[in-house]
């Protein structure tokens, strides 16, 4: 099913506008925010709302009824539910776990949530923390129509449909099958400090006093100035492991095996080469670094702990390691 970009990119600016316009009659009413917001968006990604072929509204899910159904053709289960909030909606936790709750029940692989401007997008079945299952996070009013446009290719319907929709804007940290490659979607940082030399490559870097698009958003910075950016924790860690790669006495080999002898939590290793058993699926991010992959099953705030192994385990040419919240800097979101 073709979709002619620039369509995706004039509706997102179309969608801008009459948040900034009428934004007090829309957060009164979720009807008003589906009409003029969720719909338009919908529908030029594929589900037209219009047909029910495509999107059931009112979708009954075991006891209870979701807003939309996302149907492919003739699937009997929709490839997504959404719930959708009038803007400006305040949600919860709570309230997500209602959504999925809904989703498990119908076997429903994504949910989604938006108020028309907020679209976030979670993967049902994940074994992993409600963070960890966030596959999208976007607000329309503060992010460029360009960027807005890349990110909302998820929702696309034949992507989506798939089953295993792919991220146009990711980073790629490489699969079993290919090397790491992350020049094409990552800036590095330029630092004159002889101790932490260059960063990584990274989603994004800000300068200071630039506000993040996403609370999902984790950063670090090596240089005292620079945020190095990451779509989530998980990817955060994955850098630094990078970054502290290249700084390492005996390079990135060595690096990553001391960092697979150096435990996470309760004997699991910070890094390892296979994934193989399902406790592995669960405890290990699906993206991997130049083979290997990291621990990640745990609390945001708990992986700070982690990050700090990972300095340590790091040996410079002068014999120092690199220090948290001295060489290196971190915010990573509560969760």
């Amino acid at each position: 099913m073709p979709m002619p970009f620039g369509d995706l990119i004039n509706v997102i600016e179309t969608i801008k506008r009459r948040i900034e316009t009428h934004r007090q009659s829309l957060q009164q009413n979720e009807t008003r925010t589906r009409t003029a917001l969720i719909d338009p968006l919908l529908t030029v990604l594929g589900w037209d709302v219009s047909d029910p072929g495509l999107v059931t509204p009112e979708y009954n899910v075991g006891q209870c009824r979701a807003d939309y159904a996302l149907i492919n053709g003739s699937d009997i289960i929709p490839a997504t539910i959404v719930e959708a909030k009038k803007l400006n909606c305040a949600r919860n936790n709570d309230e997500w776990i209602q959504i999925l709750t809904y989703a498990i029940a119908g076997g429903v692989p994504y949910a989604a949530v938006t108020d028309g401007n907020i679209w976030e997008l979670y993967e049902v079945f994940k074994h992993a923390p409600l963070e960890d299952r966030c596959r999208l996070s976007v607000k329309i009013s503060s992010t460029p129509a360009h960027q807005l446009a890349l990110q909302l290719l998820l929702l696309w319907r034949p992507n989506l449909a798939s089953g295993g929709p792919v991220a146009a804007q990711e980073p790629v940290l490489g699969t079993r099958r290919e090397p790491a490659t992350t020049e094409a979607f990552h800036q590095s940082v330029d630092t004159s400090s002889a101790r932490t030399s260059s960063a990584p490559p990274s989603t994004m870097t800000r300068q200071p006093g630039q506000r993040r698009s996403s609370s999902r958003i984790a950063e670090y910075c090596v240089d005292g100035k620079n945020w190095i950016q990451c779509n989530n924790a998980t990817l955060l860690m994955l850098s630094i492991v990078q970054w502290c790669a290249q700084q390492h006495l005996n390079g990135a080999d060595d690096y990553y095996e001391k960092l697979s002898r150096t435990y996470a939590w309760s004997g699991q290793p910070i890094l390892i080469r296979e994934i193989v058993t399902e406790k592995q699926r669960t405890y290990y991010s699906r993206e991997e670094i130049n083979g290997w992959y990291i621990f990640r099953n745990i609390a945001n705030q708990t992986k700070k702990e982690m990050i700090g192994k990972i300095l340590r385990a790091c040996m410079r040419q002068d014999g120092t390691s690199p220090v948290l919240n001295q060489d290196l800097q971190v915010k990573i979101p509560n969760g």
